[in-house]
């Protein structure tokens, strides 16, 4: 059976969804499709000892641009571990998504 998803509305830097939009539109997937892979290849690696949050920091240093709203659905247990994430980082659940994906989007310009 598949994961439930959850629509949630995220508050990301145009060119992380713009790029998130390409990558997504390569591989032929939805944009929440894609999304979801990502954060679930991050979560993976966390829980792996690959990466850890403090890696996010460098993300962070490339700044931030402006920002586009975007509904996507997510699967639960996708959305619920980055939830814990983003609190146990004292960050919003937006801030946190926009993180992971600047280092997603960095990591695949760097292959």
């Amino acid at each position: 059976m598949l994961p439930l998803k959850i629509s949630v509305t995220l508050c990301l830097d145009k060119a992380v969804l713009q790029g998130i939009c390409q990558c997504a539109e390569r591989e032929n997937r939805s944009v929440s499709g894609y999304v979801t892979i990502a954060l679930r290849r991050y979560i993976q690696r966390m829980e792996s000892g690959e990466i850890d949050a403090g890696e996010l920091e460098l993300a962070a240093e490339r700044g931030e641009g402006r920002k586009k709203n975007k509904t996507l659905s997510i699967s639960g247990d996708v959305l619920e571990k980055m939830r814990l994430y983003a609190e146990l980082d004292a960050r919003s659940l937006s801030q946190y998504v926009n993180l992971v994906l600047k280092r997603h989007l960095a990591e695949i310009e760097g292959q």
